[in-house]
């Protein structure tokens, strides 16, 4: 992207932003915050269930991971062995 075109947009956002918060602060725009809030509240209660679901998937990953290692030591060490070396150089 052209220097340009992210200063023009950059500006184009910045002149939406100040309008609105000129319309907002004349009162032109009423917002509703009690309705913000119950809004915000709910987006936060599905963020947490949706957490609570992955959560246990995760924790699977991980375990599974673990247990992989331990049976595959030799192959985990000779993939950290050859990890390390490729940092080195």
């Amino acid at each position: 992207m052209l220097p340009v075109g992210s200063d023009s947009t950059r500006n184009k956002s910045l002149e939406i932003e100040g309008t609105q918060s000129v319309a907002n602060y004349s009162g032109y725009i009423k917002v509703d915050w009690k309705r913000v809030e119950k809004d915000v509240n709910k987006a936060k209660r599905q963020l947490r269930k949706k957490a609570n679901k992955a959560a246990p998937e995760i924790n699977s990953f991980i375990e599974e991971s673990a247990e992989f290692v331990k049976k595959n030591i030799v192959l985990t060490s000779g993939f950290v062995g050859g990890f390390l070396l490729g940092l080195a150089s």
